[in-house]
């Protein structure tokens, strides 16, 4: 099949505008918070996949690593949740039905998991953990 210049435009505007949209998604808050959580062989991913010109895929990592944390909750933790954002029915469900209507709902977690996560991967062996103004945590 023999392409025609008119051919050539369309392709190379779509291109572009993944581009764009790409660019977009890596500018965004929401992308230097996920790079920040993640480390380094999700680093050498994402940036593997940003040479691929994907931006659902950029978007879905980001999605799963900033929102996607539920797994991490308890049953009772995330009932109190949902309870605390009206989600009907929600002592019924199972952990698994209601990570996916918090999802589906788009409920963020309030990040307090998220944070014990990050400030643990984030820790060396060696090192002790402090508190927001620098000095060492105190067990509570």
């Amino acid at each position: 099949m023999k392409l025609t210049g008119i051919d050539i435009q369309i392709i190379h505007r779509k291109r572009f505008l993944k581009l764009r949209n790409q660019n977009r998604l890596v500018q965004s808050i929401a992308f230097l918070d996920a790079w920040d959580l993640a480390g380094p062989i999700e680093h050498s991913n994402i940036t593997s996949m940003l040479c691929d010109v994907d931006p659902l895929k950029i978007k879905r990592w980001i999605r799963s690593v900033l929102y996607d944390d539920f797994e991490h909750y308890t049953t009772i933790e995330l009932r109190q949740l949902a309870s605390k954002n009206y989600i009907k029915n929600y002592s019924r469900m199972t952990k698994e039905t209601l990570i996916h209507t918090l999802i589906q709902r788009g409920i963020e977690d309030d990040g307090s998991k998220r944070r014990e996560r990050h400030n643990s991967r984030s820790l060396g062996d060696n090192e002790t953990p402090v508190n927001s103004s620098g000095l060492p945590k105190t067990p509570d």
